[in-house]
């Protein structure tokens, strides 16, 4: 409720604002606030009473310190995006072994989004005890000569930088989606049928009248999502995790079912003069089944070299080691090699395994926050007050356990005029 209370008002004229009601409303229980709203002074309902109130319940750099006080080593893990005012935002997170993994820090403005801009946020922190570094694999994060990382990584050698693997990973999904036409005609044939439905609120009421009579229990059509390929499966009905004859028998049976038409080959096209090789006829597959079996595998093959591409980043190597490491020891295997280039890679400093990241999701959360927080209506608060709204939104359960007696003796201790005016709580 803290965030509703301080979310919405403007200015203290402004008595058709949210704010002013909420007051009114609590005036009901507390007549202490009617008698301070009728006041024509000293009514602290401004908005620079507001920030202070907010800058005294959400200290970000008092959470941070006793959260990540006592930990040894961190890793740094930011993202960059546009808020609701059109104005670059940068996240900052920590990871670190503790209670809490990993959290929200807070966003910084910034005028230019590029590798300097991005490195000089950043270094505001002390990098001696950074071990890790985890962004998205933009250009100017990831640049190998003056990225972001590569900037990091010459004040900290040890701080190693890491590409989401979940991005790593829809990468490679989109890369293999544009290298099978089949896929991509399914894609578009989906995004088609979406068009048709969801544009129209008439045609998806006919749909949906459709769905309940013809097949009740069945979820319904879902929007695709455009850019987060590893979620597009939740908008088909099959995943691509079976033997390809299971798989087949499979979508035969709902074929027929549905009363669908068969599937037929498509026309046969002679290879361009100028790939012919020899006087040998060319090859074409005799059935459906054979057709799409070899789409299949294909689609497989390039997958593998996918990820393999996107996942080969030069820390992997490290992550592998580990992984085969903690394998072979719960195995009771040889890990002795293993071993060794940990212990060279770390030194003293083994530690660190635990703050290695693998992916940047708590950035990505942060970013749904901030457009909660920082919507259409709300596109002018200052950065301070944006900062503290969110820290109150994200760090949930340190809002709770607020005691605000201690929050107002501290805002009143601020000035001598309202120690006298409301004294100690």
């Amino acid at each position: 409720m803290i965030n509703v209370y301080f979310w919405t008002a403007r200015s203290l004229e402004q008595t058709d604002s949210n704010f002013y009601p909420l007051l009114l409303l609590g005036g009901i229980d507390d007549v202490t606030i009617c008698g301070l709203l009728a006041k024509k002074q000293d009514r602290y309902t401004s908005p620079q009473i507001q920030n202070e109130l907010l800058q005294t319940m959400a200290p970000s750099e008092i959470i941070i310190a006793s959260s990540i006080r006592d930990a040894r080593y961190i890793t740094i893990m930011a993202d960059e995006m546009t808020d609701a005012s059109n104005r670059e935002q940068v996240v900052e997170c920590f990871r670190w072994v503790g209670s809490d993994f990993e959290d929200f820090v807070g966003f910084h403005k910034v005028d230019k989004v590029n590798a300097d801009m991005l490195a000089a946020v950043i270094k505001d922190v002390d990098l001696h005890n950074c071990r890790g570094q985890c962004y998205d694999g933009a250009a100017k994060m990831a640049r190998s000569r003056t990225g972001t990382a590569t900037q990091l990584h010459h004040v900290e050698e040890r701080a190693i930088c890491t590409h989401c693997y979940g991005h790593a990973l829809n990468l490679a999904v989109a890369d293999v989606v544009k290298q099978s036409k089949v896929i991509r005609d399914v894609l578009d044939t989906v995004g088609e049928i979406n068009k048709l439905l969801k544009y129209s609120p008439r045609r998806d009421s006919l749909f949906e009248q459709l769905k309940s009579s013809v097949s009740p229990g069945t979820v319904g059509f879902r929007t695709r999502c455009p850019t987060q390929w590893t979620v597009i499966a939740s908008c088909a009905t099959l995943i691509i995790s079976e033997l390809f004859s299971l798989l087949w028998d499979k979508v035969s049976g709902m074929q027929e079912k549905l009363q669908i038409d068969q599937a037929m080959l498509p026309r046969r096209h002679k290879a361009p003069r100028q790939f012919e090789v020899g006087d040998g006829q060319g090859t074409f597959t005799e059935t459906v089944e054979d057709y799409f079996r070899a789409e299949y595998y294909v689609v497989i093959d390039a997958a593998l070299a996918c990820i393999r591409q996107r996942l080969n980043q030069p820390g992997y190597q490290t992550y592998h080691c580990l992984e085969n490491l903690l394998a072979s020891a719960l195995n009771g295997t040889d890990y002795q090699q293993d071993l060794n280039f940990i212990a060279d890679f770390y030194g003293d400093d083994i530690d660190k395994l635990l703050v290695m990241p693998a992916t940047n999701a708590v950035s990505e959360r942060s970013a749904s926050a901030l457009r909660k927080v920082k919507t259409y209506l709300r596109t002018t608060m200052c950065d301070t007050r944006l900062n503290n709204l969110l820290v109150l939104h994200v760090h949930k359960d340190c809002c709770d356990s607020l005691v605000l007696a201690v929050c107002l003796n501290q805002f009143v201790s601020d000035s001598e005029h309202r120690l006298s005016l409301f004294g100690k709580f």
